[in-house]
């Protein structure tokens, strides 16, 4: 009987899981070697809907120090969204040196879905400036930033 393998990793189950237990252990190494360095991480995980994220952020935080990292699914109501500017609060949830920082719900939304929607391409390319700069002050201050993107096809997504 041939060895079933799984036709998008191409691994058996068992190898899988051997792979998926030793990167969870490089992971917490990881996590430590950062602190000691005092490396700020910022792991901005996206995709669509029901693309596994929230699974995704539940497997790998299991292999990490708590104390070292924290989650943010980051929102703000409307009267802060005019209040501020777009990124504000973002800043306030950024790792300290040592630590890491999880956003689910990221900067990343005002590049596709705009706050209020774009008006224009021009307001568009403005939006994707102003996140190039933001990561940039953010690299430049020495924040380490880790990008996912989950894909998923439209019709895995209506299958779920």
């Amino acid at each position: 009987m041939p060895i079933k393998r799984d036709t998008k990793t191409g691994l058996t189950r068992e190898e899988y899981k051997t792979q998926m237990t030793a990167l969870g252990l490089r992971l917490g190494e990881l996590q430590r070697e950062c602190r000691n360095r005092g490396i700020p991480v910022i792991v901005v995980i996206n995709g669509p809907s029901a693309s596994g994220k929230g699974r995704l952020i539940g497997r790998q935080v299991r292999n990490l120090d708590p104390r070292g990292f924290s989650l943010h699914t980051v929102s703000s109501t409307a009267e802060e969204s005019s209040m501020y500017p777009y990124f504000c609060r973002y800043w306030k949830w950024l790792p300290a040196q040592g630590s890491i920082g999880i956003f689910l719900d990221n900067w990343y939304r005002g590049l596709f879905r705009g706050e209020k929607g774009f008006k224009s391409a021009k307001d568009q390319t403005d939006m994707f400036r102003r996140v190039a700069d933001f990561e940039r002050a953010l690299t430049d201050s020495k924040h380490l930033i880790v990008k996912f993107y989950l894909y998923l096809s439209e019709k895995e997504q209506k299958d779920r």
